[in-house]
Parts: C-alpha cells; sequence; structure tokens
C-alpha cells in the first residue's frame, strides 16, 4: 500500500509540475509580439490603432457558415488585393503586427456603404457570389474594408450593428 501511495503522490506532484510549466508557457507566449520581424527591418511611426471591418448584406439571409465563407473571401480579397500597394503598406504593416484585428457588422445598405467607402480611398473589397449554393449569382454579400485607422473605419461604419 506504501508504494501504491508513493506512486500517486509523485504522481500527482508531476501532474502539477507539468500543468504550471505550460500554463506559464502560454501565459509568457501571449505577451511575445505576435509576428517576428527580420532584424533591423523598422516600421514608420504610428499614428493611431488598426482593424479591419467586415460588413454582412443582412437583406440575403445567409447561413451562418455562408457567411463565415464569404468573410472569409473579403479578407482574403482585400489582402491579396492592396497588400503590396506603396500607399497602404505602412498600414498593413501594422494590422499585421498587432494581431490583425477584424469585426463583423450588418446592414441592409451595403450598395450605399460601398460608394462612400470607394471616395475614401480606402483598401476595400465587395465579394459578389458566384451562386453555386444559397443565393443568387452575383449577389453582393460582404465588404471588407481596410486596415484602416479605427477612426477612419468608425466614421464610416459606426452606425452599423454588430453581426
Amino acid at each position: 500500500m506504501a508504494v501504491d501511495g508513493l506512486f500517486a503522490s509523485a504522481a500527482l506532484f508531476f501532474t502539477g509540475l507539468l500543468s504550471g510549466f505550460w500554463l506559464e508557457r502560454l501565459r509568457g507566449a501571449s505577451q511575445q509580439p505576435r509576428v517576428k520581424r527580420k532584424e533591423g527591418k523598422k516600421l514608420p511611426k504610428q499614428n493611431g490603432s488598426y482593424k479591419m471591418v467586415l460588413v454582412v448584406n443582412s437583406q440575403l439571409k445567409m447561413g451562418k457558415g455562408k457567411i463565415a465563407a464569404q468573410c472569409c473571401h473579403a479578407a482574403v480579397g482585400v489582402v491579396d488585393e492592396y497588400k503590396g500597394k506603396s500607399e497602404h503598406r505602412h498600414a498593413f504593416s501594422y494590422w499585421s503586427a498587432n494581431g490583425q484585428p477584424k469585426i463583423a457588422l450588418q446592414t441592409n445598405e451595403l450598395a450605399a456603404i460601398h460608394k462612400a467607402v470607394r471616395k475614401t480611398g480606402l483598401p476595400h473589397y465587395l465579394v459578389c457570389d458566384a451562386g453555386k449554393t444559397q443565393i443568387p449569382a452575383g449577389s453582393q454579400t460582404v465588404l471588407a474594408i481596410g486596415p484602416g485607422l479605427v477612426e477612419e473605419l468608425d466614421e464610416l461604419t459606426g452606425s452599423l450593428r454588430l453581426l
């Protein structure tokens, strides 16, 4: 019986030790930068926080999975289209270095928001569905805006409801 008790105590000790080790590693990992940069590479001075906004067309009555897929298309589309352009390079750098924050909003007025965004010069990407599943081909599903300064994006989308 003494051997079983000793074994149980040792097992409990090592379980606690390993749990503490991994909890500390996880806590420490969350405090480290999310993006590793090459030595000597510096970003220009930051003048605010950046985010991306995904505006979903709530008139279409898409399912949750369809909305998720369309938001992914929009986020990837705006990055593919604008990331290499020199006038937006710093916005993408700061946005990437700070966790790539995104917010999903909904509206019944997607066309009006798209028109307003085009006037600003902010990166944006409008997804038009292929029509293979839930909604008709050519339907405007999601508008990705940014990354851009939080203040600029809030001027355009601050009145919209969260998805």
